[in-house]
């Protein structure tokens, strides 16, 4: 018993010598804590525990391509009267920049911070975040925009290109007012949303996201969901294909509904369609209907709703 004593009494006084050492430490300006990148370990206190971040702008010569590659950066194209960038990056180096044969080309430079551990330490006055601005004139159209960003989310204005393919592992994707002839966009952990975008073909895909639509004009649409919602309002489209695993489809139509054939199918949840019957049965609910119309509305859910209706 006098043992247990003993020890627990040296247990509280270690503890305290090491509270007094660290609020001392702490005082005399010490930052408690360690973080490993790509070059290393790094104590908390190198560079006064801020953030290492390249910060910059420039003018750039006329493009009419752009490929945009980026790991941990919000990307934003913003109407002006010039061609310009401005960032903020993690790391030291400056991203690679060009513009050659009319192409627009940035890259991120390498810079990971893998790990990164405190323990009551003091809240650095850094709060950059990272982010890439691209700024072109308002009335610029272009052939080819492709942007890929690994960890953050991209915010487009009204674009014309003949091609836009998105891509985002972790982070947003918004599209306003794009016009063109393919929009190709591809999710894993994020959301999509659109508003006003008139193009021949709209691929979307996302694992865990939902994506919504307002006011879009597609000849071809395609959009395959893993978990996630699906949502379209006032959607004008000839060939419509959509397959959710475990989320519900929300498909507002711009023009009546009985100007589609229709293929709908869910394994575990409910159709709702004015004015048409729905099949119920061991595999699931169905709603089959030929008009040979020429247009077609195809949806498939695993677990999920499915409700089409007109949104004029």
């Amino acid at each position: 018993m006098k043992n247990k004593r003993r020890i627990w009494l040296i247990s509280f006084l270690c503890v305290g010598a090491g509270i007094v050492i660290l609020i001392l430490g702490l005082m005399l300006g010490g930052r408690p804590g360690f973080y490993i990148d790509g070059s290393g370990i790094h104590s908390a206190a190198e560079n006064g525990g801020k953030r290492n971040y390249v910060k910059n702008e420039k003018e750039l010569q006329e493009f009419t391509d752009i490929d945009i590659d980026l790991d941990y950066a919000d990307f934003q194209i913003i109407p002006s009267d010039t061609f310009k960038i401005e960032y903020c990056l993690d790391g030291t180096k400056d991203p690679v920049c060009t513009v050659k044969d009319g192409r627009l080309t940035v890259r991120e430079a390498d810079y990971k911070r893998i790990f990164n551990f405190t323990f009551i330490s003091p809240m650095s006055d850094d709060f950059t975040d990272s982010y890439v601005k691209l700024y072109i004139p308002e009335n610029a159209v272009f052939d080819t925009i492709k942007i890929l960003t690994e960890d953050g989310d991209i915010l487009l204005p009204a674009l014309k290109s003949d091609t836009l393919d998105l891509e985002s592992d972790y982070g947003d994707i918004t599209v306003k007012d794009f016009e063109g002839r393919r929009l190709f966009a591809e999710l894993e952990d994020g959301s999509f949303s659109s508003k006003g975008i008139k193009v021949d073909e709209l691929k979307l895909s996302n694992e865990y996201g939902d994506i919504a639509l307002q006011d879009a004009k597609c000849a071809y649409l395609e959009a395959g969901l893993t978990d996630g919602d699906f949502t379209a309002d006032s959607l004008s489209s000839d060939r419509l294909e959509i397959d959710s695993e475990y989320g519900d489809v929300f498909l507002g139509l711009s023009s009546t509904v009985k100007e589609y054939d229709l293929d709908l199918s869910t394994e575990y949840g409910s159709i709702q369609v004015p004015q048409y019957d729905v099949i119920y049965g061991d595999d699931g609910s169905q709603c089959r209907v030929a008009n040979s119309s020429g247009k077609t509305v195809k949806v498939s859910s695993e677990d999920g709703d499915i409700q089409v209706f007109d949104a004029r």
